[in-house]
């Protein structure tokens, strides 16, 4: 209601990854589909939905929220407060943890996935370790989606989706 009154237009808010999967329908790699999720893969991993066309935001707005869904209740704490979250193994923070531990590399080797990715590139093996797991648990846990909802797309954003193929490789197998 603020920002409609001082702008005089309509205006609303809402969950990051519900506004870019509708930005996505409306304007991008969602046109033209009418199921799909989009995943934002960054510090942590958020979604938003569409079906029939339309976004979907479930009865309390968090459909799609797929970063919290855990994939080993024995895992690691997070901080919901579940064990085993998507993001704890393929959120960016994760990533860098995955190499750390991997490398035995210590603090301010590579603080960010970014950096992690660039090792990757240039062939570390710790590195593209990390990445093909963090793909790895992002293809159980879309693969679950798919088999649930048998929606036509995934879109993929955020800072570590732009590690491209390094990471989607494994999604996909």
């Amino acid at each position: 209601a603020y920002l409609a009154e001082r702008l005089g237009a309509p205006a609303w808010t809402d969950n990051d990854a519900t506004c870019a999967a509708g930005a996505e329908l409306a304007f991008g790699a969602g046109r033209g589909l009418r199921s799909f999720l989009l995943l934002t893969v960054g510090t942590g991993i958020g979604g938003g939905l569409v079906l029939g066309g339309r976004v979907w935001r479930g009865v309390r707005g968090f459909a799609g929220e797929i970063g919290h869904v855990s994939i080993d209740p024995e895992g690691p704490p997070c901080p919901c407060g579940a064990r085993g979250c998507l993001e704890q193994y393929a959120a960016g923070p994760a990533i860098v943890r995955a190499w750390k531990a991997g490398a035995g590399a210590r603090a301010g080797d590579a603080d960010s996935p970014a950096e992690v990715a660039h090792l990757a590139r240039a062939g570390d093996p710790a590195a593209l370790e990390a990445f093909a797991g963090a793909g790895r648990a992002l293809g159980q846990a879309l693969g679950g989606v798919l088999n649930l909802l048998d929606i036509e797309a995934f879109v993929l954003g955020g800072g570590v989706a732009e590690a491209g193929e390094m990471l989607i490789g494994s999604v996909r197998s």
